[in-house]
């Protein structure tokens, strides 16, 4: 793309391969006003291919301006409709809830451990518990880190109601 023609925001990067990949603008020039620029496409969502985090600060779907849409976990999960980005929304506050089961099924597994004076098969499954909390913390994290409203505070209200439910009375 070397005509230096303004292209449309869903022409991004195609399949995702970066080795043809070069700098292409990710908007249009909105003719009508001199030096503004109409992010809107016709479906009112977002724009793109996808993106893994916003690098300019925290973005909304309720903003003038429709940001490039974001990828959830994958590529080939990008929340590009409002459909998809509801069920991201969900799929964050679930995260950040599953974090809290781990950490309620590990301090059960850590006391069973000290009843049964640490046999083998609880000391596995312990640090199996560890492992999965330590994965899903990150990816809880990942969301987040996106630096898209909806989604960190989905993690975050995922995260308190698991506290709430699950662990408020353990402390």
């Amino acid at each position: 793309y070397d005509s230096g023609t303004v292209l449309d925001g869903s022409i991004h990067c195609a399949s995702h391969s970066f080795t043809n990949c070069g700098p292409q603008c990710q908007i249009e020039v909105d003719d009508n006003q001199t030096g503004t620029f109409n992010f809107r496409d016709d479906s009112g969502s977002c724009i793109g291919d996808g993106v893994t985090m916003y690098m300019d600060g925290f973005r909304s779907i309720f903003e003038d301006n429709t940001p490039l849409c974001v990828n959830f976990w994958m590529t080939t999960w990008t929340l590009d409709s409002k459909s998809r980005f509801a069920f991201g929304v969900i799929g964050a506050l679930l995260a950040g809830a599953f974090v809290e089961l781990l950490t309620r099924l590990r301090k059960e597994l850590h006391t069973r451990r000290r009843e049964r004076r640490d046999p083998l098969y609880l000391k596995a499954m312990a640090l199996l518990l560890h492992f999965t909390q330590a994965v899903f913390g990150y990816l809880a994290m990942f969301v987040a880190m996106t630096y898209e409203v909806e989604l960190f505070f989905a993690v975050c209200l995922g995260a308190t109601l698991g506290h709430f439910a699950l662990n408020f009375d353990a402390i």
